[in-house]
């Protein structure tokens, strides 16, 4: 299966159990890997036979930004859903990084993966 990837795409969201996490935006890094098959948009050359990683960002720019969610499980099962719409899209990988979230680590993570 072929991939695309999103690398270290930082959103600000609202996200968080604790009082003191639902005053602000708080930032987070997504990964996220789509499989699907690359070979007509390889031949073609054409944006229309592949998925468009560019639109797939700012959705989830939009996504983040507007969530209220409190776990982070919870975002990248939405982020998963959202990728799943385009149909070309067989299998996603979704990594959640939520930075300063532990004392002593550099991040807490989640990552997930559906398919069809």
């Amino acid at each position: 299966m072929d991939r695309i990837f999103i690398v270290d795409l930082e959103v600000m969201s609202l996200i968080g159990v604790y009082p003191e996490e639902r005053d602000a935006r708080q930032p987070l890094v997504v990964n996220m890997v789509l499989g699907c098959d690359l070979r007509t948009a390889g031949a073609s050359d054409k944006l229309e036979d592949t998925v468009d990683y560019h639109q797939l960002e700012q959705a989830v720019l939009r996504l983040a930004g507007q969530s209220e969610v409190e776990l982070i499980e919870t975002l990248a099962e939405q982020i998963a859903a959202l990728a799943m719409e385009d149909s070309r899209v067989d299998e996603v990988g979704v990594r959640i990084d939520k930075p300063g979230a532990l004392d002593a680590a550099k991040a807490a993570a989640v990552e997930i993966v559906r398919r069809r």
